[in-house]
């Protein structure tokens, strides 16, 4: 309940909006994306605060939208052509990846938090988001391989994106079979 939070909010916008170097964009867009996510984890920790539903209605449809967003920033966020292009698109791929697994295992912790002090609709949003997560890892990835069938990479560079893929459909698997029981 901040009366300056949708000043941060627009802020943040603008920071990112004259961030120029591409990649540096991105990677704002996702450290405001794991803000957002720490915001949440604050509200859902917080047992003193009765939590106000639509707070955090607002604040999980803020993350989803960052999340939707990214894997266009991704696409953008190359200058180069041919293997520099696939270069630059595997790192900023892998970034993402690697930032959405972190908030991820923030977000399961959230859940834990949530489910013990009986905010049920927050642990199933929090599931939702890390599905979302995932989904937007998964499409991040995709198009690098995209990228890949038009430009030679080496074999160890395609190994850890199919690692990496393996390993969100295997982490969304987990989340499904984990709503499966609670359900």
């Amino acid at each position: 309940g901040d009366p300056l939070y949708s000043l941060k909010l627009s802020m943040e916008k603008v920071q990112v909006a004259l961030t120029l170097n591409k990649q540096d964009s991105l990677r704002l867009q996702v450290d405001i994306t794991g803000k957002r996510i720490e915001e949440l984890s604050k509200i859902v920790a917080n047992k003193n605060t009765n939590t106000n539903q639509t707070v955090v209605n607002g604040l999980v449809n803020k993350i989803e939208n960052d999340l939707v967003s990214i894997p266009s920033k991704v696409s953008s966020s190359v200058d180069n052509s041919g293997n520099d292009q696939t270069k630059e698109l595997t790192s900023a791929a892998n970034m993402v990846d690697d930032k959405i697994t972190e908030y991820n295992d923030k977000l399961q912790a959230t859940k834990k938090v949530a489910e013990n002090n009986g905010l049920d609709s927050i642990s199933n949003d929090i599931d939702n988001i890390g599905i979302k997560g995932n989904h937007v890892s998964v499409k991040t990835l995709n198009i690098v391989i995209q990228n890949i069938n038009s430009n030679n990479l080496d074999e160890k560079t395609k190994q850890d994106i199919v690692d990496r893929v393996g390993k969100k459909i295997d982490n969304i698997k987990e989340i499904v079979a984990t709503e499966n029981v609670d359900n």
